[in-house]
This record gives structure tokens, C-alpha cells and sequence, in this order.
């Protein structure tokens, strides 16, 4: 940084809409089209948007860190640089779509399995001739 404030500038283009609005929307949508109770739909959405943004700042994160690589504020290679960008470009791409799914599981479909019956066990005759 030079002594009047200028330097060199990286630009983050991220779209507020593809990282934060649609994933939260998308485990809004989850959560509450998940057959439970409506106060258990209410904890777990505030449960899973605090993951959610958990999540994101650390997205977030990662891509400032990989852009300060391009100002050499960070150590890199060329390989790192291109293993970094990849993962980066995964990970604002797809986390949108990833990142809620796996917030439901864990916090919903966990109460699901009570609803599945179990198959029936037969009794076997030796705990028949036991009694």
C-alpha cells in the first residue's frame, strides 16, 4: 500500500443472489415441505440458516484468500494458484445447491426414519421351545 491509500485492487464478483438469496430460499423450500411439526420446520430453518451462513462466510473466505494470492499477500505456486481457482469456482458454482441439501439431512430427514416401519422379524422355534 503506497503512503496515499492507492495500491494494487482485486475485484470479488459475486453475486449476492447465487451465494446468499437462492441457497437460503432453497432450504426455506426444504425445511418446510418436510412432514414435521411446524414448530419443529421454525428451530430447524433458524438452525440450518445459522449453518448456512456459517458456510458461506467460510466460502467467502476461501475466495478472498485465493484473490490474495494475486496481490502476493498469501504464499503460492502455480499449481496452488490452479488447484485454488478450481476449488473457488466449485465451490461458488455448486455450494448454492450442495450446502442446503446437506443442512436438511442432517436436521430433518434424521426424524424420518421412525416413520419407515421395520420389517417384521419372524420368531424363530427355538425361542418357541425355550419357553
Amino acid at each position: 500500500m503506497n503512503p496515499d491509500g492507492s495500491g494494487p485492487v482485486r475485484n470479488l464478483d459475486l453475486s449476492v443472489a447465487q451465494t446468499e438469496m437462492r441457497p437460503m430460499a432453497f432450504l426455506f423450500a426444504l425445511i418446510f415441505a418436510t412432514p414435521i411439526s411446524w414448530k419443529k420446520r421454525a428451530g430447524y430453518f433458524v438452525i440450518g440458516a445459522v449453518l448456512l451462513q456459517v458456510a458461506i462466510l467460510g466460502i467467502l473466505s476461501f475466495c478472498l484468500w485465493r484473490e490474495s494470492m494475486e496481490l502476493l499477500l498469501a504464499p503460492d505456486s502455480p499449481g496452488m494458484k490452479t488447484a485454488a481457482s478450481a476449488v473457488r469456482d466449485g465451490l461458488v458454482q455448486y455450494a448454492g445447491y450442495v450446502l442446503p441439501v446437506i443442512i436438511w439431512l442432517l436436521l430433518c430427514v434424521r426424524g424420518w426414519v421412525s416413520l419407515i416401519p421395520a420389517p417384521a422379524l419372524e420368531e424363530s422355534p427355538s425361542s418357541e421351545t425355550a419357553k
